[in-house]
């Protein structure tokens, strides 16, 4: 994963006489999950289907669901969360419907 890191300049100057202004850079840089959520399937004797999610505690988690795999829709969300979680969909769209975990 990559670290995404991104500069400001920022200046500000007073209305006085003679205007006085200072400049500054600022540095902003977002460190990477150390893990990814990873979701996996389980085999109950219930109908549906059931997401195991692993990951990193801290984030919010959503899963989104789709059946052509270009639109997705969130069905889910745990908000702040402290992986891992179960999360069961007892009414997935027939014929297939895929599935994905994103940490936000």
């Amino acid at each position: 994963m990559e670290t995404n890191r991104a500069s400001f300049v920022v200046s500000a100057t007073d209305a006085g006489a003679p205007p006085m202004s200072a400049t500054a850079t600022l540095g902003v840089t977002v460190l990477p999950l150390t893990t990814r959520p990873v979701a996996a399937t389980l085999a109950l004797p219930v109908p549906g289907v059931v997401l195991v999610v692993m990951g990193d505690p801290g984030p919010d988690y959503a899963v989104e669901a789709s059946t052509n795999l270009v639109e997705w829709s969130l069905i889910h969300r745990w908000p702040a969360a402290t992986p891992p979680f179960f999360w069961l969909d007892t009414n997935p769209v027939a014929p297939w419907r895929f599935y994905r975990v994103r940490a936000e």
